[in-house]
């Protein structure tokens, strides 16, 4: 009884360390498809050049995700997962509404212009006509949508003390996507200062 319960134990300890392990290993393969798409290029972002980065055999991408098309998946919800855990740590203090609604909008520029952010928005770009008929895709990136929309409003709910005027939300998402998709055209790190304050002026302007 007790040489079982020793093996019982040694097993699951075992178990243990096999998941976390594997659980490592599955976020290597995200980080460097990530790292991949936001340095070198969706083009470049082979399922060869991936494992090379990540320090992995095809096989174990394959384990983990079944294909490129899994992985890439992956790397969307894992980039939504940190935009959705940058927005709540996001502080808002204080009383002046241009400087609680710019805590937003300049969090939000860091958050679109981290290498995960940068790598799902070329992700979405580069797969919207192949897998536009992908129903399971297609939901991903609605469901995706949706949680980015109740983040957002929540965000700037909050920084304003009512809900944003018609419109509001749209320009907002569309200036930090803006932001985004310049940095991956350009490959350039832009600070955008008098944009950021320009937005802020705007969605304080039109949200009174």
């Amino acid at each position: 009884m007790v040489q079982t319960m020793a093996s019982n134990g040694q097993s699951e300890s075992q178990a243990g360390r096999s998941q976390r392990r594997g659980q490592e290993t599955r976020e290597k393969v995200i980080q460097a498809a990530a790292a991949c798409v936001a340095e070198e290029g969706f083009a470049s972002a082979n399922t060869n050049r991936i494992v090379e980065r990540a320090g992995v055999t095809w096989g174990v991408l394959q384990h983990h995700f079944g294909d490129k098309s899994g992985l890439l998946d992956a790397v969307l919800e894992r980039g939504m997962e940190e935009l959705e855990a940058a927005f709540e740590g996001i502080t808002i203090e204080g009383d002046d509404v241009h400087k609680r609604v710019a805590r937003i909008v300049d969090g939000g520029w860091r958050i679109f212009t981290a290498p995960l952010s940068l790598a799902s928005n070329e992700i979405e770009v580069n797969t919207r006509v192949p897998r536009a008929d992908d129903p399971r895709h297609v939901e991903n990136l609605r469901r995706m949508n949706r949680r980015l929309e109740r983040l957002v409003l929540s965000a700037l709910t909050e920084a304003l003390g009512r809900e944003p005027s018609r419109g509001v939300y749209g320009a907002f998402l569309s200036a930090l996507r803006g932001f985004a998709l310049t940095c991956l055209m350009t490959r350039l790190k832009i600070d955008f200062r008098r944009e950021r304050q320009a937005l802020t002026a705007m969605i304080v302007e039109a949200s009174r």
